[in-house]
């Protein structure tokens, strides 16, 4: 090839780059930007904090690419541009990863429905009863309904214990206020509580523990999940808010009720249950 071939070569590839890199960054402003955008409306609208990171790093990705789009860094071509936009990606969402956590823990701590998961049951779960423990009771006692029977029937709500196909324990109940209202209702570890301050103050968890206030700010079921049976304690009101069952342990007091379990508000302490002394 002449050298005359070769400039003009060259002198073709370099308006070629001229022209593709505009177009290059216009497109990495455009990714950049709009999923910047869509990952906020995802986060403060809809509360999904999952959808935000997501979106978080491909705006992050998009930026590294417009950046490495500009002087001696164009040259970068191939898996090294992609694992430089990775590698900056990855340190920005690690940077950014503090503010990600803290509105994934208001978003979680808000919820008004969530799932319990039981331990795995133990080996010979076939031939033993779920044992309900009280509290912070060393000692407890045996189930020893029927499976899937109700320990108690209060009107039309009940509560109840029993093994899912896998040996998993399930736990049912319903918790209703002094006047009545429902405060948290629990159909087999799945749990939603009142939307009404009045009715459900604040509530606490984790996956396998399940803490509710009424509207008085009094602790009225606690309940985790064991590989055999629960821990539990609450006061079951009638649908007239009669006082029909209290099972606590022996640090219940009639003026503070039940000791709780966790922390609160739960939405500076999410998941976090107090320290025993």
């Amino acid at each position: 090839m002449s050298r005359f071939s070769e400039k003009r070569l060259a002198g073709d590839l370099a308006k070629a780059v001229e022209q593709y890199m505009p177009a290059r960054r216009r497109r990495a402003a455009v990714v950049s930007s709009s999923t910047f955008f869509l990952g906020l409306i995802g986060n403060f609208w809809f509360s999904r904090v999952e959808i935000a990171v997501l979106l978080w790093l491909l705006t992050l990705v998009a930026l590294a690419d417009l950046v490495l789009s500009f002087g001696k860094l164009a040259q970068v071509t191939g898996i090294w541009r992609l694992g430089l936009d990775l590698l900056f990606a990855m340190i920005g969402l690690t940077v950014s990863g503090p503010v990600l956590y803290e509105q994934y823990r208001i978003q979680y701590a808000a919820l008004l429905n969530g799932t319990m998961k039981a331990p795995s049951p133990p080996a010979n779960y076939q031939t033993i009863k779920p044992v309900i423990h009280l509290g912070e009771a060393t000692g407890g006692f045996v189930w020893g309904g029927p499976n899937g029977g109700s320990l108690f029937k209060i009107a039309t709500d009940k509560l109840t214990i029993e093994r899912d196909n896998h040996g998993n324990i399930q736990f049912s109940t319903v918790i209703r206020d002094k006047t009545g209202n429902l405060v948290v209702e629990v159909k087999k570890n799945r749990w939603e509580v009142s939307n009404s301050k009045q009715a459900c103050w604040d509530k606490n968890y984790t996956d396998d523990a399940l803490e509710v206030k009424d509207g008085r700010g009094r602790v009225v079921l606690q309940v985790q999940l064991l590989p055999n049976g629960v821990r539990l304690q609450g006061e079951w009101h009638d649908e007239h808010g009669q006082l029909m069952a209290t099972f606590t342990d022996d640090r219940f007091t009639e003026d503070d009720g039940i000791a709780p379990l966790f922390k609160y508000p739960s939405s500076d302490y999410w998941g976090e249950k107090i320290t025993p002394p």
